[in-house]
């Protein structure tokens, strides 16, 4: 008796493997790389009202991302991102009306696959009311009026500001 050893059926196989690799090639490649350019505009809204009297130098202040950022067609900044600001100098109103005013910086914003995309260093300066001339008019009438402040710093929710990304960055897209 003679033994035979089985053998796989090779001309078979071959197309089985094609088939498995053409059904699995969406899955792999369904991640895509979007490159988001350097000085690309993102658009964001103060959240809620700031009260200066609330806020001290290094605390932040939440924005958001206004709409979505596209690239290509596709998302890689989402709309209603939260933006954090850091206060970095808040000064209260003076005397003959200058106002009280405050500057915010930007560090980064999350992309819709979790990276930190870094901003450009801009100091965003918000100022109140200024009474400058008001105080300098009145001043003819009485010395007192020289002591006239100007008003705080306050943002309002849904103030709009416009930053930019500082560096090129690939976003994975899914």
């Amino acid at each position: 008796m003679t033994k035979t050893t089985p053998r796989a059926n090779v001309p078979g196989l071959l197309p089985s493997l094609l088939l498995f690799g053409f059904l699995l090639t969406p899955l792999i490649s369904a991640a895509q790389s979007v490159r988001v350019p350097e000085g690309t505009d993102i658009k964001l809204e103060a959240i809620s009202f700031f009260n200066p009297e609330l806020y001290r130098p290094g605390s932040t202040y939440d924005f958001r991302v206004e709409r979505d950022v596209v690239i290509d067609g596709k998302v890689v900044i989402a709309r209603g991102t939260v933006v954090p600001a850091l206060v970095r100098r808040l000064e209260d109103p003076d005397f003959i009306g200058e106002p009280g005013f405050v500057e915010l910086t930007f560090k980064s914003v999350k992309a819709v696959d979790r990276q930190w995309i870094p901003l450009r260093n801009a100091i965003f300066k918000i100022e109140g009311k200024s009474r400058k001339k008001t105080s300098l008019l009145l001043s003819l009438l009485s010395d007192l009026f020289f002591f006239l402040k100007g008003e705080p710093a306050y943002i309002e929710p849904g103030t709009q500001i416009i930053i930019a990304t500082e560096d090129t960055v690939m976003i994975k897209i899914d």
